[in-house]
């Protein structure tokens, strides 16, 4: 079950994705809550108090999340192996979980509508944001890549450019599937040719 902290947080970046922070009142998040608004009183002073807790508490996952997604290879070769083998079916798959856990996951799907909206307004908001969906993916991706040209499985390049190649047209899709949910399905197919096309040109 979820602490009433997290349904505040939750409903909040909801509602402030949707509508935009300006516009939410304290009364309307209590409402989608389903709290009267001095319940929500007791637990944040103000709607500014739980914008800046849904940043922290963001911030702080994200970095557990990416703790956990560092491997070293020398001291796990069979991870750099599994890289090494992996078949494009299953690149694919992965592409497409990108696609599904950003617009299936209702917390990382409330935070970045959110982020999408506020970050005009909120440069700590505008650094998550680059770092989130552009910085960390092509790193993530560019130690990918350079795994597969140092083992003869790719054409020698710069990993970072190509990783962002590679990311931009997955992270337009889920832009697009934001925006328009029907879109989900011919966004799936679309990432299936994008990285075909895309291993056509660069994997050996």
């Amino acid at each position: 079950m979820e602490s009433t902290k997290e349904r505040f947080l939750f409903e909040a970046m909801r509602l402030f994705g949707e509508r935009g922070y300006d516009s939410v009142s304290m009364k309307d998040l209590a409402k989608a809550v389903g709290v009267v608004p001095s319940a929500l009183y007791k637990h944040y002073s103000s709607k500014k108090a739980l914008y800046d807790e849904i940043i922290v508490e963001y911030r702080e996952g994200y970095v557990r999340n990416m703790q956990r997604l560092k491997v070293d290879y020398a001291e796990h070769p069979e991870e750099k192996e599994k890289l090494i083998e992996m078949t494009e079916d299953e690149q694919i798959e992965r592409a497409q979980g990108l696609l599904y856990n950003a617009l299936h996951h209702p917390w990382a799907n409330a935070f970045r509508k959110f982020m999408t909206v506020e970050q005009y307004h909120n440069k700590e908001l505008a650094e998550i944001y680059d770092k989130t969906y552009y910085k960390d993916q092509v790193w993530q991706h560019g130690a990918f890549f350079r795994v597969l040209m140092d083992a003869g499985k790719m054409k020698e390049g710069n990993e970072y450019l190509l990783a962002f190649q590679y990311i931009s047209p997955i992270s337009l899709l889920i832009c697009m599937c934001d925006r328009e949910p029907d879109k989900e399905e011919w966004a799936m197919e679309e990432i299936e040719k994008h990285v075909k096309e895309f291993n056509r040109n660069y994997r050996i």
